[in-house]
């Protein structure tokens, strides 16, 4: 019966490349296999297989259930660890948009770079990463929301959290800021934009709380005291005569302090609902950020989190809470996080960037970007054709096109008229080593009007345009 259930695959429609069908097959019997081992689980649910290929090129096998006569969701939730350690670690999980299926990732899974070094400051863009596909994860201030960011210590929490910090500085926003160890918003000591001085104990984090909520009054206050019915900030603005600015109410370890303070029923865990509740229309932004999330602290609120990330945590069910599936436990790489639309690396910034403006102006090249242009540039004479950027970075050319297509856009290569309009490194202003022309040579290797020899790869330092594409694992 087995057989001939996942043999039902050839019978439907495929809408990916044939090269994924035995895959598909296969992966098929493991999974009605696994299902019929299991309690609670029965695989003759499975009505029909679906093999489609995305936009991206990621092929997904589909298995739909016939969730009519599902009795319990429960066991096919837990489920999806056997799944995946079956198929050898594929990635399996629920997609539950129209009716109760499983999802099997059959494609390799893109490769993303371990570090992105933050772009720049873009106005009214928030820049929060890489996805998988290897395009920039970009969006409104409006479309942000609320934020609700876990991480265990060491795998990105601070680092994203001044990442945001960054950007609303840039945007005129002011800040409460709540850092329980003291360290996450240092530089951010004494600066103008603070509303009060950071907070660090329980009482401070009270009173950061009790302000967040008089703001929050009096802005509802001067709406509807203004004639012209604003329905948020920028209507509010665009008529006041003293126009307000947006707020950041930022609490690191914010689970520990509801604890603190009284568990999820106490008048701060009260007050920052509605914080999350009514905030935004009015310009107040709540960010929440902690190592570890239950539902009976975060249920009030996670629905009002429009942004949510969940880098590596020590439970799955962490993940569960804060994303809505489990697999952050398994996530290896700092800065890496999944979010309920996917994955993403999320941008690096230095603790120093608060308060120095430096990355405003756009971002360094990595160390690991350094060392790839290195041998590039060794490797096939300044030259950056996607044959050699596959053999460097190990990758298939959809990949090195994105790179090199992000490399163009920030000026560190361009096209010669004089070589059949192929691509070569340039010397970038920044360098300080004038251009050099093609017969000229550093430590012996050749340059071509003003690609950067190997020394001097090292000289590569701000770059204003914004990364849209970058390098892999």
């Amino acid at each position: 019966m087995i057989a001939n259930m996942a043999s039902s695959l050839s019978k439907v429609p495929v809408r990916a490349s044939s090269r994924y069908v035995p895959a598909a097959q296969t992966a098929a019997e493991i999974i009605l296999e696994v299902l019929k081992s299991l309690r609670g689980t029965d695989p003759s649910l499975i009505e029909r297989w679906v093999l489609t290929e995305t936009n991206e090129g990621e092929a997904l096998l589909f298995a739909v259930v016939d969730d009519l006569r599902v009795q319990s969701y429960q066991p096919w939730v837990t489920a999806l660890h056997a799944l995946s350690t079956s198929l050898r670690g594929r990635d399996v999980f629920i997609s539950n948009t129209t009716g109760f299926r499983y999802a099997v990732l059959l494609s390799d899974r893109p490769a993303l770079p371990k570090e992105i070094l933050f772009p720049g400051v873009r106005k009214g863009v928030v820049q929060i990463g890489m996805r998988s596909n290897g395009r920039p994860l970009n969006m409104t201030w409006d479309q942000l929301g609320h934020v609700l960011v876990a991480s265990e210590t060491q795998f990105g929490k601070s680092t994203f959290l001044r990442l945001l910090l960054l950007q609303a500085l840039a945007e005129g926003h002011r800040f409460l800021l709540g850092d329980v160890d003291g360290r996450t918003f240092s530089r951010m000591k004494g600066d103008q934009s603070l509303m009060m001085p950071i907070v660090n104990n329980e009482e401070g984090f009270a009173n950061l709380i009790k302000m967040a909520v008089g703001e929050l009054k009096r802005r509802v206050r001067l709406f509807e005291e203004a004639n012209w019915h604003p329905d948020n900030l920028s209507e509010y603005n665009e008529k006041a005569s003293e126009p307000l600015p947006p707020v950041m109410v930022m609490m690191d370890e914010f689970s520990s302090i509801v604890l603190a303070l009284g568990g999820p029923n106490s008048e701060f865990a009260k007050m920052a609902t509605q914080i999350a509740w009514r905030g935004l229309k009015f310009g107040i932004r709540l960010v929440l950020a902690g190592q570890d999330f239950s539902k009976d602290i975060v249920g009030p609120v996670r629905e009002q989190m429009r942004t949510r990330l969940c880098f590596r945590v020590e439970r799955p069910s962490t993940s569960d809470v804060v994303i809505g599936r489990r697999g952050a436990e398994r996530l290896i790489y700092p800065g890496r996080a999944m979010m309920p639309s996917g994955l993403v690396q999320t941008y690096l910034v230095a603790k120093d960037a608060l308060g120095s403006g430096d990355q405003a102006k756009g971002p360094q090249v990595s160390e690991a970007e350094k060392v790839k242009i290195g041998q590039m540039v060794e490797q096939f004479e300044g030259r950056a054709d996607l044959s050699g950027i596959q053999e460097v970075y190990g990758m298939n050319e959809r990949a090195a096109r994105r790179i090199r297509d992000d490399w163009a856009s920030r000026g560190l290569i361009e096209k010669r008229a004089n070589a059949n309009n192929a691509w070569f490194f340039v010397q970038t202003p920044w360098a300080s080593k004038p251009v050099q022309t093609a017969s000229e040579r550093t430590d012996g290797v050749q340059t071509s009007s003003g690609f950067v020899a190997a020394r001097n790869v090292g000289k590569f330092l701000t770059v204003n345009n914004h990364l849209s594409k970058g390098v892999t694992e």
